[in-house]
């Protein structure tokens, strides 16, 4: 049945392949069609066949992800992801503007650059293709079971577990006059339990979904750690070109995202260095801030080769924009008013083309990476 499914598919392409723009449709193409042919054959396969379940699986996303990195000339502008941006370059942007916010720099700085507009494309696919998060179930309150051992120490007059944490503060097991003490066995494994789904969380896509966890685990410390990892975004005082649809004016007064985000990234970065902090919760910090310093944390977590893909593009993505954007000066809201943009114009493509060099050589390193599942 697959066979012919395919067949037809093959013959409707080959009837209009004097136009390209047809073939490489979006919604009645070549990739869509085979896509639907796979989504058919996943609703009718005995579930009971494992493999070929899995493997109708990734030949469905392959052709999704194969349809959204399309080359820019063979399908309609409207309708690829990877549509080159009516911005002009992040540099022009703040000499235009000089506080125009980090979101709109960094959509700058990926819309003139072919390759990290792909590869976020392929994050994005890694993502929405990653399993789904579960996380723990919800507790009744914070550290339960570690605050009935700290109020039985205070009632006792400190006559507490030697084990035990003396307070109840998000930072106590790190803190050095804590050392050697934890939380009750309950409370450890939950957040063991937590931090491993929120990575999961992280490793999806699903910010959200995360913070969301956050604050049904009573956490709303660790929520706002999280939403640090979202780009400052004020409309506003954006040069953007807005859709007639999206003028709403209570939108345009209301900012959003990180105005620190590089102090944010690096308290990331040393939180998931600190081996003050078990290693699920250092795994988290390293998938949300990635950086070549906190590469061997990361792929400590990976267990896939789409986990070690996934986190390569990632790091590859994030020093990319980090890189530009300091390169430019940042602009006001994270290099401070003396701190615009520079003079010096280098060149860009020679760059451009010395990176693409380092990405191909990074990706072909993960042909022989070794894998704990699949």
């Amino acid at each position: 049945m697959i066979y012919g499914s395919c067949a037809d598919v093959l013959s409707v392409c080959k009837a209009m392949a004097d136009d390209l723009l047809a073939v490489f449709d979006p919604e009645a193409g070549f990739a869509p069609r085979m896509r639907q042919v796979c989504r058919e054959q996943l609703q009718t396969i005995d579930e009971t066949w494992e493999l070929d379940v899995e493997l109708l699986k990734m030949e469905e996303r392959t052709w999704g992800l194969l349809q959204a990195v399309m080359p820019p000339n063979l399908t309609p502008t409207s309708a690829r992801k990877t549509a080159p941006t009516d911005l002009p370059n992040p540099r022009a942007l703040l000499k235009q503007n000089p506080y125009t916010p980090t979101s709109t720099l960094a959509q700058a700085i990926m819309g003139h650059s072919p390759l990290l507009t792909e590869l976020v494309v392929v994050r994005e696919w890694l993502q929405e293709t990653a399993p789904p998060p579960y996380g723990p179930e919800v507790t009744t309150g914070y550290w339960r079971f570690t605050k009935l051992g700290v109020m039985q120490a205070l009632r006792t007059g400190g006559a507490g577990r030697d084990a035990l944490v003396s307070r109840m503060d998000p930072d106590v097991c790190a803190r050095r006059g804590e050392r050697g003490r934890g939380l009750a066995v309950d409370d450890a494994n939950y957040e063991k339990n937590l931090a491993m789904a929120l990575y999961a969380c992280v490793r999806a896509g699903r910010m959200d979904d995360a913070v969301d966890m956050c604050r049904k685990a009573k956490q709303p410390w660790r929520a706002a750690s999280i939403r640090g990892a979202r780009l400052f975004q004020w409309r506003a005082i954006s040069t953007e070109k807005m859709d007639d649809d999206d003028d709403d004016d209570d939108d345009l007064d209301v900012w959003s995202g990180n105005r620190q985000r590089k102090l944010w990234k690096t308290s990331c970065i040393r939180a998931a260095l600190s081996n003050n902090l078990p290693e699920h919760g250092r795994v988290l910090y390293a998938a949300l801030a990635p950086s070549q310093q906190t590469a061997t944390v990361l792929r400590g977590a990976c267990r896939t080769w789409e986990d070690h893909l996934w986190a390569q593009i990632s790091i590859m993505c994030e020093e990319r924009e980090s890189g530009e954007m300091d390169k430019i000066g940042s602009g006001f809201w994270e290099g401070g008013a003396g701190s615009v943009c520079g003079d010096d114009e280098e060149d860009e493509e020679e760059e451009e083309r010395v990176w693409v060099a380092r990405v191909a050589e990074a990706l072909e390193a993960l042909k022989d990476i070794a894998v704990v599942e699949g």
